[in-house]
């Protein structure tokens, strides 16, 4: 297997093992991305147009067909073509310039990265999920009165702009006060249902 690095949006329920296994049969059937194993998603086609746009250099290896445009990404109207894989060549000779980037937009697109060649073996990282249960684990107390800042204060702001009355701006700000206050609100019940969980998943 040479020394390249996997990026895919799904499976994610495997582990590196099982991905090692899946990259090594169908690389050993052809290596071709769009017959390759990995469900499809628009999320590879974003990460491949992303990454293209900062590093154009990198040599890559993948199913996804980025549109050419010059319509910067957040204000892009259509989606990208779905794809199944990236295949980023000889990763170490470039991964010192490119791998936060990479790293941020797999996280971003809630991908799967998978190195085959780690110092222990094959490493597979989900990034995104790995930045959801550290904002958990980490959310009490700290994040827990930003959120209640936040949710007080969209109160306030809804209850000043319903008695202040100006047309149009008002109701503007009544929206804005009541979408953060609900906002912070469902953050609450979240994140205390998964504190529950974990209590619950605790050896007693």
């Amino acid at each position: 297997m040479t020394d390249d690095l996997y990026i895919w949006a799904g499976p994610h329920n495997i582990d590196a093992a099982a991905a090692a296994e899946l990259v090594a049969t169908w690389q050993a059937s052809g290596g071709v991305p769009r017959e390759s194993p990995f469900e499809q998603s628009t999320n590879v086609g974003w990460f491949v147009r992303e990454l293209k746009q900062d590093f154009p250099e990198l040599v890559l290896e993948t199913d996804a067909v980025p549109r050419i445009t010059s319509t910067p990404v957040w204000m892009s109207g259509s989606n990208e073509p779905p794809a199944r894989v990236v295949v980023i060549r000889d990763y170490p000779s470039v991964a010192a310039e490119a791998h936060e980037d990479v790293l941020s937009l797999a996280t971003k697109y809630d991908l799967a990265v998978f190195y085959p060649n780690g110092p222990n073996g094959p490493v597979l990282q989900f990034p995104f999920q790995a930045l959801e249960a550290y904002a958990s684990a980490t959310f009490w107390p700290h994040g827990a009165r930003q959120a209640a800042t936040a949710g007080v204060g969209g109160a306030i702001l809804a209850t000043v702009a319903w008695f202040i009355g100006v047309p149009f701006i008002s109701g503007v700000l009544i929206v804005i006060g009541v979408f953060m206050a609900a906002l912070s609100v469902l953050t609450f019940i979240w994140e205390g249902r998964r504190a529950m969980a974990r209590r619950r998943s605790e050896p007693s």
